[in-house]
C-alpha cells in the first residue's frame, strides 16, 4: 500500500495513526503541532527533541515529512507560475491547470517510493 501524502490542513493525530506512529501524538499536540502543514520544517534532531527516540520511528517520519515537504513545495511553485506568468494569455486555463497538476503528480510520485510495511515501517523501494 503506497503512503498516502495528507495536504498541509490535515490533522498531525490523523496523520501519525495513517502510519502506525499514533503513540507520538500528545508529544507533538504538547508543542502545538497540531497540522501536517507545521511539520515541514521539522528536523530528524526535532523529532528527537520530540521524544521519538528510535532511529527506525525517526526515519519513517522524516521521510514522511519530506513526502509531505515535496508535494507542498511542488505546489507552491506550480501557484507561484500560475500567478507570475503571462503564458496564461497564450493558453487556456486548462491547459495551465494540467502543467500544475503534472507538476505535483510528479513530486507525489517522487514521494510515492515509501511503501508502508505490515511492521509499521516505511520502506524505501
Amino acid at each position: 500500500m503506497a503512503l498516502a501524502i495528507p495536504d498541509s490542513d490535515s490533522l498531525v493525530c490523523d496523520w501519525l495513526k495513517s502510519l502506525g506512529m499514533a503513540m507520538y501524538t500528545s508529544q507533538f499536540a504538547s508543542q502545538r503541532l497540531t497540522r501536517v502543514g507545521q511539520l515541514v520544517g521539522l528536523s530528524r534532531q526535532d523529532l528527537q527533541a520530540l521524544g521519538v527516540t528510535s532511529r527506525q520511528h525517526v526515519d519513517l517520519l522524516a521521510g514522511a515529512i519530506d513526502a509531505v515537504r515535496n508535494v507542498q513545495s511542488s505546489a507552491d511553485d506550480c501557484n507561484r507560475r500560475s500567478t507570475t506568468s503571462t503564458d496564461h494569455i497564450s493558453q487556456s486555463p486548462a491547459a495551465g491547470l494540467m502543467d500544475c497538476h503534472s507538476t505535483i503528480l510528479s513530486a507525489t510520485r517522487r514521494s510515492d517510493n515509501y511503501l508502508h510495511s505490515p511492521t509499521g515501517v516505511i520502506d524505501r523501494v
